[in-house]
C-alpha cells in the first residue's frame, strides 16, 4: 500500500505546467510581423499573471527552422540549450544547463505524459516547444534539474484550417504535411485538428537515404459548459540509414588527441545499416468546472517506443592519417513503455487579504524499457577502415543470436500539493511538499529475476516573487527532489567495453536554487537574468579491467552560472534578439573531483537580427550567429574539441492572394560551411554538416 502523501512541487514561477496558447502579455506598443498583424509577446505568463523559468518557441519560431528535423532545431537559441548528438542523426538528445534531458522523464507532451524518446520527435503538429528550466522541471515529479522539453499539440482554434506544405533541402529531402482542424455543432463545442506528413529523407551524408512519416490526432468536446474533454494521439516513425561514430582515442601518457573533422558528407558505415524506430503516444484528458473557483482534472497517456539497430563505432589507430577499425554491434529488441495518471483540484480562495491559487493531486508514472540484446558478430568484424577516405563496406551477417530479456522497471505514485499566495498586487511566496512511493527494479542477467529496491523520497521547496516595477519582477527558488537514474553508454569507450551498457543507474537527489530578473519595462523589449546553481550526483565509466569499464555514481556535480535572454524591437522594421549562458561544471570527489564534466561548454552565446523590407509587403532576412566554447572529451579532462562560431541566413516571405495564405522560408545553416565537431563524449564524437540550404512552402487553403 503505497504512503498517503501531501507533495508540492514549487515551480520557480508557481505555475501548474499545463500551457495555454495565450499565456502571453500584450507589449506596451503592439509589434508587427511580416503581415502587418499584432506580434506576440516574448514574456510568458500562466493563469495568474506569474512570470516563468521557461522559454516558448512559437509556432511562427518553429516554422522559421528546419521543421523536419524536430525540437532540436527549435531550441537552438534557448539560453544554454545544446544538442548532444551529431548533425543528421535520427535521433536527438538535448542538454539543459550543461546536463543531459533524461529519456524517460523529461521530454513531456502537453505539460503531462513523458514520452519515450528514441527518435527525432517531429514539429509539425506542435503549436509550440517549451523550455522549462529550473524548479519548473520539478513540478513534474522525478525530472532532471536541468529542465523538462514540454511540447503543447496544435488543437482547432476559431478559425478552420487547411493547410499544404512543402519543405526539403539542399541534400535532396523532400516532404509534404497536411494540416486541418475544424469546429463543429451548435456551440461549436467539438474539434479536431488532424496532421499528416511524409518525408523522404536526405541527412547530408551520401548514401544516408530514408522515409519517415507522422500522423496526429487532436480531438476535443465540451458537451456542457462545465465539462471538458480532450484526446491526443501521434504515431511517428523513421527507416533511414546511421552514420558511424569515431571512438575518442585512447589517452596516451594523460593526453587524448583529437583527429581532424572527417568530411561529413562520406559514409563511415554502409546503407545496410538501417534504423527503424517507432514510437506511440496516446493522452486523454478530462476537466470539470466546479463552480467559478475550482475546477477538476483527470488525465491518462501511455507512450510506446521501439528499435532495432547496428551500431558502427570506429576506434582510430592514427588520428592523422584517419586509419582505424570498424566495430559493429547488432542491438536489438530495445522496447520502451511510459504510462502515466493524474488527478487534480485547482481553485482559487481567500483568507482574509490573502489570496491563494491551490492545487492538489494525485499522480503516478511507471517507466518500462528492456536492456537489449548486444552481440559482435565474429565474421565481417573488427574491419579496416579511413575515416577521411571511407569504402563502404559490406553488410556483416547476423548470426540470429536469441534474444534476452532485461527488464527495467520504475514506479512513482503519490499525492501532492502546492499553494501560490498573493499578498497584495505584489509579493507572491510558494511553497510545498510532494512525497512519494517510488519502487526501482532491474536485472542485468538475462532472462534473471528483478531486483527492487523501494524508495520514499521528499520533493519540497520555497520561493517569492516581488513585482517591483511595471513588468518587472524578482524571483528566487529553491528545490529538492529525486530525480531518474540516467542510462548507461553503449561503448566502446577508448577500447573499454562498457559491462552494463544500457543499464539504468538508480534514482539520486538533487539540489537547485536559482535567482533571477524578468522586466519588459521597455517597450517592445524583454530581458531575463538568472544565475543558477545545481547540485548532483556525478557519473563516471570506472575502470575494471584493462578492456572494461562500469558504468556508475561517483562523487558529485555542481554547475552553477549565469544565463541571460533578450529580445527587442528597433526602429519598426528591426528585430534583435540574443541568448547567453555562462558556466562552470565541476566534479567533486571521485576519480574526476576538480575537473570539469564531458561535452559542457562553459560559454554558449546565440544572437539574431531580422529586417522586415519596407518596400516589399510580407518579405523579411534574418542573419544568426551562435558560439559554442571547448568542450571535453570524457570526464578527465584528456582532450577538447576546439570552440566553434557557426553563422546562418534566412528570408520569409509571406503574402495573401486570392483570400489565401502562402508562406515561403528559406534558410542556410553554416554559412562558412566550416568542418567542425558539433559534440564530444567518452563513446563518440559528432561531426558537424556542411553548409545546409533548407526552404519551405505553405498554402492555406
Amino acid at each position: 500500500m503505497h504512503p498517503i502523501s501531501l507533495a508540492v512541487v514549487i515551480a520557480l514561477a508557481g505555475s501548474t505546467p499545463t500551457a495555454r496558447a495565450d499565456d502571453t502579455a500584450p507589449p506596451a506598443r503592439p509589434a508587427r510581423d511580416a503581415l502587418g498583424e499584432p506580434a506576440p509577446a516574448k514574456i510568458p505568463l500562466d493563469a495568474s499573471g506569474l512570470p516563468l523559468t521557461k522559454v516558448v518557441v512559437e509556432r511562427k519560431q518553429i516554422e522559421e527552422g528546419a521543421e523536419q528535423e524536430g525540437y532540436g532545431e527549435a531550441v537552438r537559441n534557448v539560453p544554454g540549450a545544446m544538442s548532444n548528438n551529431g548533425k543528421g542523426n535520427a535521433n536527438d538528445s538535448l542538454r539543459f544547463r550543461g546536463l543531459q534531458l533524461n529519456l524517460y522523464s523529461n521530454y513531456r507532451i502537453n505539460g503531462g505524459l513523458a514520452i519515450t524518446n528514441v527518435i527525432t520527435v517531429p514539429t509539425e503538429d506542435k503549436e509550440k516547444v517549451e523550455a522549462l528550466k529550473g524548479a519548473n522541471a520539478l513540478m513534474f515529479g522525478l525530472a532532471s534539474p536541468a529542465g523538462i522539453l514540454n511540447m503543447v499539440t496544435k488543437r482547432a482554434g476559431r478559425r478552420d484550417v487547411s493547410s499544404v506544405s512543402i519543405s526539403g533541402n539542399g541534400f535532396g529531402q523532400l516532404g509534404v504535411a497536411f494540416d486541418l482542424g475544424r469546429r463543429f455543432g451548435e456551440r461549436k463545442q467539438y474539434g479536431f485538428r488532424v496532421n499528416l506528413v511524409n518525408t523522404h529523407i536526405e541527412t547530408g551524408t551520401r548514401g544516408i537515404g530514408g522515409d519517415g512519416s507522422l500522423f496526429s490526432l487532436a480531438a476535443d468536446a465540451n458537451p456542457t459548459r462545465e465539462l471538458g474533454l480532450k484526446i491526443d494521439y501521434e504515431n511517428y516513425n523513421k527507416n533511414v540509414v546511421e552514420q558511424g561514430g569515431i571512438v575518442a582515442p585512447t589517452a596516451v601518457n594523460g593526453v587524448i588527441a583529437i583527429p581532424t573533422p572527417p568530411d561529413p558528407r562520406k559514409l563511415l558505415s554502409g546503407t545496410w545499416d538501417v534504423y527503424t524506430p517507432r514510437t506511440e503516444n496516446m493522452v486523454a484528458h478530462a476537466d470539470y468546472k466546479l463552480g467559478s473557483n475550482w475546477t477538476a482534472t483527470a488525465e491518462y497517456g501511455r507512450s510506446l517506443s521501439s528499435r532495432n539497430r547496428t551500431q558502427v563505432r570506429i576506434t582510430l589507430n592514427n588520428v592523422l592519417t584517419g586509419d582505424g577499425q570498424q566495430n559493429i554491434t547488432f542491438i536489438k529488441n530495445q522496447q520502451y513503455t511510459n504510462t502515466y495518471v493524474k488527478g487534480e483540484l485547482q481553485g482559487h480562495f481567500e483568507t482574509g487579504s490573502l489570496h491563494h491559487d491551490l492545487t492538489l493531486g494525485y499522480s503516478s508514472a511507471e517507466r518500462d524499457s528492456n536492456i537489449p540484446s548486444t552481440y559482435s558478430p565474429k565474421v565481417g568484424n573488427n574491419r579496416p577502415i579511413n575515416v577521411y577516405s571511407p569504402v563502404a563496406l559490406s553488410a556483416p551477417p547476423d548470426p540470429g543470436t536469441p534474444l534476452t530479456y532485461k527488464p527495467n522497471v520504475s514506479k512513482d505514485a503519490g499525492l501532492y500539493v502546492y499553494d501560490t499566495l498573493a499578498i497584495g498586487h505584489d509579493v507572491k511566496l510558494l511553497a510545498g511538499l510532494r512525497k512519494v512511493h517510488y519502487s526501482f527494479s532491474q536485472t542485468l542477467v538475462g532472462n534473471g529475476p528483478l531486483l527492487t529496491t523501494h524508495y520514499t523520497p521528499t520533493a519540497k521547496g520555497y520561493g517569492a516573487l516581488w513585482d517591483f516595477a511595471p513588468r518587472t519582477t524578482a524571483y528566487t527558488s529553491w528545490m529538492q527532489a529525486m530525480e531518474d537514474g540516467p542510462i548507461a553508454p553503449s561503448g566502446p569507450i577508448q577500447g573499454s567495453t562498457v559491462v552494463n551498457a544500457f543499464a539504468v543507474l538508480q534514482p539520486a537527489n538533487s539540489t537547485q536554487k536559482e535567482i533571477g530578473l524578468r522586466t519588459g519595462y521597455i517597450a517592445d523589449t524583454f530581458i531575463n537574468l538568472d544565475y543558477f546553481d545545481i547540485l548532483k550526483s556525478n557519473t563516471n565509466n570506472l575502470q575494471l579491467t584493462p578492456t572494461t569499464v562500469v558504468f556508475a555514481y561517483d562523487g558529485n556535480l555542481h554547475l552553477s552560472g549565469w544565463e541571460l535572454q533578450a529580445n527587442t524591437v528597433l526602429a519598426r522594421h528591426w528585430t534583435l534578439s540574443g541568448s547567453a549562458q555562462i558556466m562552470k561544471a565541476i566534479q567533486q570527489g571521485g576519480v574526476s573531483s576538480g575537473m570539469r564534466t564531458e561535452n559542457t561548454p562553459d560559454d554558449i552565446v546565440t544572437a539574431n537580427v531580422g529586417y522586415a523590407l519596407p518596400w516589399v509587403r510580407g518579405l523579411s532576412v534574418r542573419a544568426g550567429t551562435s558560439y559554442i566554447s571547448k568542450r571535453y572529451v570524457g570526464n578527465a579532462q584528456q582532450g577538447a574539441i576546439p570552440a566553434v562560431n557557426l553563422y546562418s541566413a534566412g528570408a520569409a516571405y509571406n503574402v495573401r492572394a486570392w483570400g489565401t495564405r502562402v508562406a515561403l522560408q528559406f534558410s542556410v545553416d553554416n554559412l562558412t560551411n566550416k568542418r567542425y565537431w558539433s559534440s564530444a563524449t567518452s563513446s563518440a564524437f559528432g561531426a558537424g554538416m556542411d553548409r545546409a540550404l533548407r526552404f519551405s512552402a505553405k498554402l492555406d487553403l
